[in-house]
């Protein structure tokens, strides 16, 4: 009987010191700092939060968008459109005359624009300009090989290369290299190619205004009627009225 309930005994001590050792344990654990919600570390957080990488999305520049036009090539730029077959009447016209850019002889400013009627490139090398001067002679200015005209696209033909000549003409500039080409008591132009006439006009004697031109009216059908034409108001050059190489916005059909 003793030596059970000594086993007993020995028995409950050793639980009661294990319990002992738990509690004891359990007291010297270090407390954890309680998580701190000052500004700055509330700040840190939300950088933490925010830093992470997001994708952008991706854009296609090529697509249409902002007026461009996609390529079957992928290239973004509509390939250029020739005019099929050769020259013909028609394709090109005279639209605007310097006829007279100062008063008197010696008139080294004159000059004439041929715009481009069609919606498609044309090849206009080896085009000739003219004036006939009687029956027997010609002022002539040839368009250089392998020019190509756009779309509605214009170019000038004048008395002169030399800016301070042709009153700092912009633009395509080819040239008769001659001084009074037009007269001032009518004339005609003729666009040529070869044995082909693509445009004639033809003028009266008119009241002209030195250093002005005139222009026909994109608006008013038959430009080879001068009753039609009407004298320019924008100035191009200083004192000197026209829009060479440039629509003729400042003009209006009369009625």
């Amino acid at each position: 009987m003793i030596q059970g309930h000594l086993r007993s005994w020995s028995t409950y001590l050793a639980g009661l010191v294990a319990s002992l050792s738990l509690v004891a344990c359990i007291q010297e654990a270090p407390k954890r700092a309680p998580l701190s919600t000052t500004p700055d570390d509330k700040s840190a957080i939300e950088e933490t939060e925010t830093s992470i990488d997001t994708l952008e999305p991706e854009t296609n520049t090529d697509s249409g968008a902002f007026g461009k036009t996609a390529s079957s090539s992928g290239s973004g730029i509509a390939p250029k459109k020739l005019c099929a077959g050769e020259l013909k009447a028609g394709d090109l016209a005279v639209v605007e005359i310097m006829i007279s850019s100062k008063s008197g002889s010696g008139d080294s400013g004159e000059w004439v624009e041929v715009k481009s009627t069609r919606d498609c490139w044309l090849k206009v090398g080896g085009v000739v300009v003219e004036s006939p001067r009687g029956t027997t002679s010609t002022d002539s200015a040839v368009v250089d090989e392998g020019f190509e005209l756009a779309p509605g696209g214009t170019f000038v033909v004048a008395n002169s290369l030399d800016a301070t000549k042709n009153h700092n003409l912009p633009g395509k500039v080819f040239s008769w290299d001659a001084t009074d080409v037009l007269k001032n008591d009518g004339d005609t132009i003729i666009v040529r190619a070869g044995a082909v006439e693509i445009d004639k006009v033809t003028y009266p004697s008119l009241p002209l205004t030195p250093g002005a031109a005139l222009a026909f009216p994109e608006e008013c059908g038959d430009h080879k009627d001068f009753t039609r034409w009407v004298e320019t108001t924008d100035s191009y050059d200083a004192t000197f009225r026209g829009t060479p190489n440039a629509v003729n916005d400042d003009v209006v059909c009369p009625r």
